[in-house]
This record gives structure tokens, C-alpha cells and sequence, in this order.
């Protein structure tokens, strides 16, 4: 969404300016948690257009839950738009381990095994970052298909202060995190975990706002903000269905 659609999450937009300065010295990670609904893909979003703002590369997925099960997709999403740049730059064996993991070559025999294919996502962000910063988006990180969340986990374990940085969004309930690629050890003291809250009266009028156009009377908005626990999602629900005609 453009940045002044972003409603409610001054906290946030500060940490999202504080780690991109980070990252551009060291890298570093930036996890938006919460649940369902709470606005994690719409600050997500906001963070990387901030990132492409300061001319990093930036290499983006959106994992979705029937993908989580088929071998790299979401590794081909990141790294396909990229592929015509880097593959000449490995070395063989991981040059065609890659090209295969993005379906750009068939397997001369066995498929390429994980090892490779991470180590040729490692030599391909060490490659990107020598020359830019480099951001890996990664929205709904907990439906990445493990294949994929290996060979990034393998891969950032091992970039050290490297200008790379991992912007992600995942659903959290109950305090239980997956951290499918295992940043808290890639990104020891550099991780920053930012918890949406539920938006406020104030934030939820202008959401509905901009959205549906349409102002409701301070009672009425009350009423949503309470039945809806200040999640914006189930806020413009309920205010569509007050606006729909009997």
C-alpha cells in the first residue's frame, strides 16, 4: 500500500527506518508478527517500499499455503528475477544446482541435493551484496516450503555482516513462532521481532476511511472497534456489511 495509507503504526514505521540503517551497515532481520488479519502484509509492504526507496535490491515472495509443500517455490520466487544475473557468476556445480531448483535446466541425472542448491543461494547473495544491499521480502513466512526455508537458513547462517537483510511477515498466535529459516541464529543480536497490536478508535476510522469511504458516527465506530478487538481486517468487514442495503 503507498506510505500514507499506513494507519496506526508510528512504532512500527520507526523500526522500519532504525533497521534499514542497520542493515546497510550489517545486515539484519525485521519479523512483523501477529495474527490473522492484524496488518502484517500492509506494513510489510510499507518496509519493503522503503527498502526499493533507497535503491536496494530487493527480491520478494509471497508464500500461500497450497505451495508449502512443492520443492523451491518460493526460492524461484526470490531468486528468478535475478537468475539471468548471477547464474554466469557461480561456479559450475552450483550454477546448475540453481538452474535446476528454478526449473531453468532439467537434472543431468540426480536431482541436485540441498546442500548445493543452498550453497549456490549463498554464493548468489554474497555475489548480489558486493555491489548493492540486498533485501530478502518475505511475506506469510510460514507457509515457505521447507526445501526453500532450509537453503535460506543454510545460506544466512553463513553471510556474516554482509549488506543482506530479511523482511518478513508471519502469523503468530499464542506466542508459538516457527522461524522457518532460523534468523534467530543467522541474525544473533541483529533480529528485531515487531508485534502488531489491535489499531485504536482513532486509527479504525481512518482505516474504514480510506478504504470504503465512509465516515460512521462515533457510537457506531465504538461498536466495530469492540466487536471487531481493534483488528482491521474484521473492522472493514463489519463495516461493509453495516453499509450493505437491507
Amino acid at each position: 500500500m503507498p506510505r500514507h495509507e499506513v494507519v496506526g503504526r508510528g512504532e512500527s514505521l520507526v523500526a522500519i527506518d532504525a533497521f534499514l540503517d542497520r542493515v546497510a551497515r550489517e545486515g539484519g532481520a525485521l519479523v512483523f508478527e501477529g495474527g490473522p488479519g492484524i496488518g502484517k502484509t500492509t506494513i510489510w509492504r510499507e518496509a519493503t517500499s522503503r527498502a526499493s526507496g533507497r535503491g536496494w535490491r530487493v527480491l520478494g515472495c509471497s508464500p500461500v499455503a497450497p505451495e508449502a509443500k512443492l520443492a523451491f517455490a518460493s526460492l524461484a520466487a526470490l531468486f528468478e528475477p535475478i537468475a539471468d544475473e548471477v547464474l554466469p557468476q557461480l561456479p559450475d556445480p552450483q550454477q546448475r544446482a540453481l538452474a535446476v531448483a528454478l526449473m531453468r535446466a532439467s537434472p543431468a541425472g540426480a536431482p541436485p541435493s540441498p546442500r548445493a542448491v543452498a550453497t549456490a543461494a549463498l554464493t548468489a547473495l554474497r555475489v548480489l551484496s558486493e555491489t548493492t544491499v540486498v533485501a530478502l521480502a518475505i511475506d506469510d513466512q510460514h507457509w515457505l516450503d521447507r526445501t526453500s526455508a532450509a537453503a535460506l537458513a543454510f545460506a544466512l547462517r553463513r553471510l556474516g555482516p554482509r549488506r543482506v537483510g530479511v523482511i518478513a511477515a508471519e502469523r503468530v498466535q499464542h506466542e508459538a513462532r516457527r522461524d522457518p529459516m532460523h534468523l534467530e541464529a543467522a541474525f544473533t543480536g541483529r533480529l528485531v521481532r515487531q508485534p502488531l497490536e489491535p489499531l485504536s478508535a482513532s486509527a479504525l476510522h481512518h482505516v474504514i476511511r480510506i478504504h470504503l469511504g465512509h465516515v460512521f458516527p462515533r457510537p457506531t465506530l465504538r461498536r466495530i472497534t469492540d466487536t471487531s478487538g481493534g483488528n482491521p481486517f474484521f473492522a472493514l468487514e463489519l463495516a461493509r456489511t453495516l453499509l450493505e442495503p437491507d
